[in-house]
């Protein structure tokens, strides 16, 4: 087997063991697969699943998979000739889910997502607006793809956020190249409460200081 034929960016699991996988390839063993294949568990290719993406020389960075099915896309500039330019949402067939709207979207490329049990989506990346309105490398977006007004980062912060790890309590760790978030000076790592404030007590329940000498990359719950 020759298994994709470029890097694969992302990987999720189905509740029936299948592998969802996407990335920069566009065949999986010899079969056309453009950013995005379903697997079996043995790492045969599911042949029922084929979205049939249009490919521009774009990456998929990241997919999140709900739990009824349908699948987030996030790291591409121009799929299906949409206005989802940078987050879309697949069916579970593979078709585009037209039901999810998001305006102008985010203004440059989204890194990487976090599914919050209520249905909305936690983003982070390089962008600087969602659909218009100002939200500085994270947004959280409702179900239909609208942004949650409810979430403010404020400035957010200086520099990018590269990781993302959802707590069963709401609060949001986030790590990357920044050394402030809204104002307020975070070495590297921080954790926002589910309005996307940074968190106050965490002088007392979680404090990283600034002994964290680059920036975090990923990070897990």
């Amino acid at each position: 087997r020759s298994g994709p034929s470029g890097g694969v960016t992302s990987i999720v699991l189905g509740p029936g063991g299948e592998i969802l996988i996407a990335g920069a390839f566009t065949y999986y063993n010899g079969t056309t697969r453009k950013g995005m294949a379903l697997l079996n568990a043995d790492g045969s290719l599911h042949a029922s699943f084929d979205p049939a993406l249009p490919w521009y020389n774009n990456v998929i960075t990241c997919i999140a998979l709900r739990p009824n099915g349908k699948i987030l896309l996030t790291g591409f500039m121009d799929i299906y000739g949409t206005e989802n330019y940078r987050i879309l949402q697949l069916n579970s067939d593979g078709s585009l889910d037209t039901g999810f709207a998001t305006g102008t979207g985010p203004d440059y490329e989204v890194n990487s997502m976090a599914l919050q049990p209520d249905g909305k989506t936690l983003i982070i990346g390089e962008f600087t607006y969602y659909d218009g309105v100002a939200r500085r490398n994270i947004a959280r977006i409702n179900e239909d793809g609208s942004l949650d007004l409810g979430f403010d980062p404020g400035t957010g912060p200086n520099y990018g956020i590269e990781a993302l790890a959802l707590q069963p309590d709401g609060k949001i760790l986030i790590g990357g190249g920044f050394t402030g978030f809204n104002g307020t000076a975070q070495g590297h790592i921080t954790r926002l409460n589910s309005d996307g404030s940074v968190d106050g007590n965490m002088a007392s329940s979680f404090d990283p200081g600034f002994d964290l000498d680059g920036g975090a990359s990923d990070m897990v719950m």
